[in-house]
């Protein structure tokens, strides 16, 4: 199958400045997923609207797809990115690589592709187990418990409870093109440690622990 390995980086970002270059244990943000990516296939494509992550994009040896302004914006979904990369550059299935996930290795990447392939799934994503059984949801400040309250299971009968991560995306192209949606059809899972996402500058020092933690392994 070909493969569109796909970073999605758009400038603007408003919790961090600068977010997707801004420098995480020695290297902009960014560069750690270009790395993996490279470690896996050829090429890896970065798709951008901003010209100083294009430029340290290109540095790290990704190819730049320049994104227009309307694709740039706050309320832009991810499927309509990746729909813009595919015109250009068609494929099997997309490895969407989101740039806030820096501790996620090349074994998880390679990894999560084998399960792909030997499940024939359509869709594949990363995923990290979450502790304890009894969880509950907040929807606009209201906790609703995910159990029967009536009959909380006990610790060794409950069922497992994964959250998604957003380390890794793997999905047939059709996904985008007919469903509008990354997920779709037969969907897999690939669990990996914890990998925090760079959401806030506390997630850049858990991250900078973590990979420093790795060089010592």
């Amino acid at each position: 199958m070909i493969y569109l390995p796909l970073i999605p980086a758009r400038g603007g970002s408003k919790g961090i400045p600068g977010k997707n270059i801004i420098e995480v244990a020695g290297n902009p943000l960014i560069a750690w997923s270009i790395r993996v990516a490279l470690a896996c296939f050829h090429a890896v494509f970065v798709s951008t609207d901003d010209a100083e992550i294009a430029t340290v994009a290109k540095r790290f040896h990704a190819d730049v797809i320049d994104r227009p302004a309307e694709l740039a914006g706050d309320l832009t979904s991810m499927e309509d990115v990746v729909l813009h990369a595919l015109e250009q550059y068609p494929a099997g299935a997309v490895v969407l690589l989101q740039p806030t996930s820096p501790t996620r290795t090349a074994e998880d990447l390679k990894r999560a592709i084998q399960i792909f392939e030997g499940g024939e799934y359509d869709s594949l994503l990363s995923v990290h187990a979450l502790r304890g059984h009894c969880l509950w949801a907040c929807y606009e400040d209201t906790w609703t418990p995910l159990y029967l309250i009536n009959n909380r299971p006990m610790r060794q009968h409950a069922p497992g409870y994964y959250a998604e991560n957003g380390a890794i995306y793997i999905s047939k192209a059709e996904c985008y093109a007919k469903h509008g949606n990354r997920l779709a059809g037969q969907i897999g899972i690939y669990e990996m440690d914890w990998c925090p996402d760079i959401d806030h500058m506390s997630d850049i020092k858990e991250a900078e622990a973590i990979i420093k933690d790795r060089e010592f392994e």
